[in-house]
């Protein structure tokens, strides 16, 4: 927890940017008790698409998991990897010792078996979707068309599964995007 005496808050000296680009931003975080590599990605969505333009939409999104294998590839191995995702799509039809099935709502996606794809690779699971750990609203994103439902996902190492005993949304923390996330 931060503010305990041998655990203080990051600070931007404390991350170094590895990698950004369109979509992805990487950094390393080195505190003298924890060290991380860190990813973020922002997926292409297929929702809205037209029935013209669907296939060329599942294509970007596919394309993108594939590009997102690379990416988290380059990394320093030793250090644990979380990875912070827009997924742009909900996981509530996958199950999986990466993805349990505590999810918000029942929307399939093409890319979400190249997500668990990935998520398997790099040895990766989303908490959030374990009801042992998850408690509270579920949903971090909502629309008039598609209603509420959960896209953004923190996916942490496997080795930590016996350690994380909670899952929860902090509805204040993403401070850049008040209308939809």
């Amino acid at each position: 927890k931060w503010g305990h005496k041998s655990c203080r808050a990051p600070t931007a000296d404390d991350l170094a940017l590895i990698h950004a680009e369109h979509r992805f931003l990487v950094v390393s975080l080195v505190l003298l008790s924890l060290q991380l590599d860190v990813r973020t990605f922002h997926a292409p969505t297929q929702w809205g698409v037209d029935g013209s333009s669907q296939g060329a939409a599942i294509r970007q999104q596919l394309d993108f998991y594939l590009h997102l294998r690379r990416v988290l590839a380059k990394r320093t191995v030793w250090r644990p990897l979380v990875v912070f995702g827009d997924c742009n799509f909900d996981m509530s039809n996958v199950e999986c010792p990466s993805v349990g099935g505590f999810q918000a709502c029942a929307v399939d996606s093409s890319a979400a078996g190249s997500l668990v794809d990935v998520l398997h690779q790099f040895k990766l699971f989303a908490p959030s979707t374990f009801d042992e750990w998850h408690s509270g609203p579920r949903h971090t994103h909502f629309s008039e068309l598609h209603g509420h439902r959960r896209i953004d996902f923190v996916f942490a190492p496997q080795s930590w599964k016996s350690g994380i005993t909670a899952s929860w949304i902090q509805y204040d923390l993403d401070l850049l995007a008040k209308t939809d996330h």
